[in-house]
């Protein structure tokens, strides 16, 4: 399994801006220049089908029925038109065609009999010039000038402003789950865990998260787990180990109260030599003595820690009561 490089939370937040204000405006350019190049190929491609009905009806072109055919395919197209045929000999130039719904009439001398007369577009439209062979010899020319509405840039801003939109909103809602995937959702994982280890449960298992601050978060968790469950375990070692030590000690204990008991109940019930039983059971409190006082030191210096202390001592002095308190235990 691939693991991925943390993300730092500044680099998150500064990425979903750039996400946020770049990608749509790309994507509205995208749109707009789309819906451009849709709008000329859409423009080209009626007025190809009216020149190419022009092409293909050139030899009966003056003929009124197909000229009504021709302004009949106009009409669906949105397409006007202006028609002259030209030919050499006898040099003549004739309008026979000219679109009735014509924007905006303009004088243009352009042919002899109907130029006074013909009407062109507004500056709203667009035109295409075709020269149309229509016969050799002689040479008879079908100029064919087709006028189209330019491309609208008000539909291309629409659309551009609608994609932008769009993305706006996508790139949003991709933003806040990916939030919520690698932040919100990391974050109330970690706090339930966090729960369990307020309540003694050490056993955790903390979130992955892709972003740095979080990860780092859950390690941090992570350790303080281990080092409460490591505490737990010398806490339980110590408590071991000083159950232990007062098994011990009550073993130690019971030797020297048995033994003392045994003296004293010799002595009261008058068997042996009282005076060597009152030497031994004093032997045995002694040793019980140094038993409990050695418990208490142990204690004392297991919890308080005490500061050590030097004193000056007669070493034959201490040497003598470690060699009577030796002969006294052995008795």
């Amino acid at each position: 399994m691939m693991s991925h490089a943390p993300i730092r939370f500044r680099t998150f937040i500064l990425g979903t801006i750039l996400v946020v204000l770049i990608v749509p405006t790309l994507a509205a350019s995208a749109a707009w220049a789309i819906e451009r190049e849709n709008q000329s190929a859409n423009i080209q491609r009626r007025v190809n089908t009216a020149i190419s009905f022009l092409t293909l009806h050139r030899h009966d072109i003056r003929d009124s029925a197909t000229l009504r055919r021709f302004e009949g395919k106009l009409g669906p197209l949105e397409l006007r038109a202006l028609l002259v045929f030209a030919t050499e000999s006898p040099p003549t130039k004739d309008v026979i065609f000219v679109s009735s719904s014509l924007e905006s009439p303009k004088t243009e001398r352009a042919a002899k009999e109907r130029a006074a007369t013909a009407a062109v577009p507004s500056a709203s439209w667009g035109q295409e010039r075709h020269r149309i062979e229509v016969s050799a010899k002689p040479t008879a020319i079908l100029s064919a000038t087709i006028y189209f509405r330019r491309s609208s840039s008000a539909a291309r801003a629409l659309v551009a402003f609608i994609t932008w939109v769009v993305i706006v909103l996508a790139s949003l809602i991709a933003s806040i789950w990916l939030a919520g995937r690698w932040m919100v959702s990391p974050l109330a994982r970690l706090s339930a865990e966090v729960d369990k280890v307020a309540g003694g449960d050490l056993s955790i298992t903390v979130p992955r998260s892709r972003i740095g601050e979080i990860t780092n978060i859950a390690q941090a968790v992570d350790g303080m787990s281990a080092a409460l469950s490591e505490a737990e375990q010398r806490r339980d070692e110590a408590d071991e180990a000083r159950r232990f030590l007062v098994t011990s000690v009550a073993h130690d204990l019971r030797t020297p109260l048995f033994a003392l008991r045994g003296h004293l109940q010799a002595i009261g019930s008058g068997l042996g030599d009282p005076t060597v039983h009152l030497a031994r059971a004093e032997a045995r409190a002694d040793a019980l003595e140094r038993l409990i006082g050695n418990f208490f030191a142990f204690t004392r210096d297991d919890y308080a820690q005490p500061t050590p202390q030097l004193e000056t001592v007669a070493l034959a002095e201490l040497l003598e009561e470690i060699t009577a308190g030796l002969v006294h235990s052995t008795h």
